[in-house]
């Protein structure tokens, strides 16, 4: 090995040794810069805190885990519904936190979750909705991503397209009974919460709601919370059907849908607390009692 070559590669070497050690330098100051946070959140001294973690993203701007304690510092700061300007500070804060946060951890679902939460306690769901969007842009079959978009409308009051896009989820995992019971919620509550929903439309959203429900009985036949929300709907279709004989037949079906519920209800109930007794070495429950009928009969 020449003289010259000895040389290149002992100085390729230095280098690598210098990058090395500067590196481990920048970890240090980050983790320093982190632990002072840390104490001073502990010791709630937030304004101290968010600065050590500013500092340690600031060193190094692809550390994650500052971003998080950034945003969730701010979080412990904003007093939720406060229109102060300081307070509209932190909101926006804790958002830009999270979402750098997401950007650089892309599967971490409880970072997600502060988000929304933030986001809905500063009245800025529409934002949460613009930055989950891209997500959904990139990955339009992930009907969890499609459940968390209608629930995002669902917390910003915009129903319609809360349904349409449990219907999505609903096209998308056809055999899952939850997703046409979240469809058929869905239109009980456009329905419940408008008074003033012109009549055709209010009954198609009705019959709609209807067909979703049953599809999600088809699927799970002992499923309480579906067969009680179908009550709910016919109870809907009675008070809002312009024919008064309708409206009797459909509170009858409500009357019945209702009694099957609660009879599905007493019977779970009854078949947990036999097996917590069995699993407890106690004696089986008595049946509970049967809610009265229509009229208390």
């Amino acid at each position: 090995m020449s003289f010259r070559t000895v040389r290149l590669l002992s100085l390729f070497l230095l280098g690598a040794v210098a990058l090395s050690s500067a590196a481990g330098c920048t970890n240090i100051q980050v983790r320093r810069a982190m632990n002072k946070g840390v104490n001073a959140f502990k010791s709630k001294e937030f304004e101290q805190a968010l600065g050590h973690f500013k500092q340690a993203a600031a060193i190094d701007s692809s550390y994650a885990e500052a971003y998080l304690d950034m945003g969730l510092t701010y979080m412990e700061m904003y007093e939720p519904g406060s229109e102060h300007p300081k307070d509209k500070e932190y909101a926006d804060g804790a958002i830009q936190a999270f979402k750098k946060n997401i950007e650089l951890e892309p599967d971490n679902e409880k970072v997600k979750e502060y988000l929304v939460n933030v986001c809905k306690l500063a009245n800025r769901v529409p934002e949460a909705i613009d930055f989950f969007m891209a997500d959904y842009n990139r990955n339009p079959n992930d009907v969890n991503l499609v459940r968390k978009m209608a629930n995002l409308y669902s917390m910003a009051g915009m129903t319609d397209k809360m349904i349409e896009w449990y219907e999505k989820a609903q096209e998308l995992d056809p055999g899952n009974p939850e997703s046409h019971y979240s469809v058929g919620v869905s239109c009980w509550a456009r329905s419940y919460n408008s008074p003033y929903m012109p009549y055709e439309e209010r009954m198609a959203m009705l019959d709609k709601g209807q067909a979703a429900l049953e599809k999600a009985l088809g699927l799970r036949k002992e499923y309480f919370e579906a067969l009680s929300y179908l009550s709910l709907l016919y109870r809907q279709k009675a008070q809002y059907d312009i024919s008064p004989a309708q409206a009797v037949t459909w509170r009858q079906k409500a009357d019945e849908l209702l009694a099957k519920a609660m009879e599905l209800r007493n019977r779970q109930l009854k078949a947990q607390a036999d097996s917590a007794a069995a699993a407890g070495g106690g004696s089986p429950s008595t049946p509970a009692p049967q809610p009265a009928g229509p009229g208390g009969q």
